[in-house]
């Protein structure tokens, strides 16, 4: 039952933070798609202004921030992987030594000590299970948030008003001491 406890708190704690990484994964991803759209919607404007290198350091920057929240995300699973396999052998070695020597005792019969040994590792095995789908189900809620969290926003005030209609404007523009150029194509 230690076991079970301790596991229980240690699941709470990895799926209170796959969450919470799910949620920053999504972001990431988010931003990351925007600007890779934005690049190729723009391209020719890229290519032009010859601001290739900082697109990709913009895409990579991105890219980075992702690849060090899904690192985190490992590394706690990993985290969470050991303490059940370290709390698991260990209950099981405590169950043989301590049902060993009630058995030298003659408390215990070897066939009470197996029962006991089955019944031990399938509730610590049922206890991971419910943990892990518990992670995974937690992962699914934070990456989820982000989505409803846009459905939940109220359109923008300029797409909802009226708007004013402008009087007929006539004229001519005159554009004095203005020089341009693009660097892919020096002047």
């Amino acid at each position: 039952m230690l076991t079970c406890g301790t596991l229980s708190t240690i699941m709470l704690v990895h799926g209170r933070y796959q969450k919470k990484a799910s949620k920053f994964a999504q972001e990431f991803t988010a931003s990351a798609n925007n600007v890779a759209q934005e690049a190729i919607s723009l391209v020719r404007t890229v290519r032009v202004y010859g601001t290739e290198k900082q697109e990709f350091k913009r895409y990579a920057k991105w890219l980075d921030k992702l690849y060090d929240v899904s690192f985190r995300q490992t590394m706690a699973y990993g985290g969470w992987s050991l303490s059940l396999n370290y709390l698991y052998h260990s209950t099981q070695v405590v169950a043989v030594l301590i049902g060993g020597i009630a058995i030298m005792n003659g408390k215990f019969t070897a066939e009470q000590l197996t029962k006991f040994t089955l019944y031990a590792e399938w509730l610590i095995l049922s206890t991971w299970w419910i943990g892990d789908n518990w992670s995974s189900l937690m992962q699914s809620v934070g990456a989820s948030e982000k989505v409803f969290r846009l459905m939940d926003l109220l359109p923008s005030r300029q797409l909802t008003s009226k708007g004013l209609r402008l009087q007929k404007l006539e004229g001519r523009i005159q554009y004095a001491d203005v020089e341009f150029s693009y660097p892919s194509r020096p002047s």
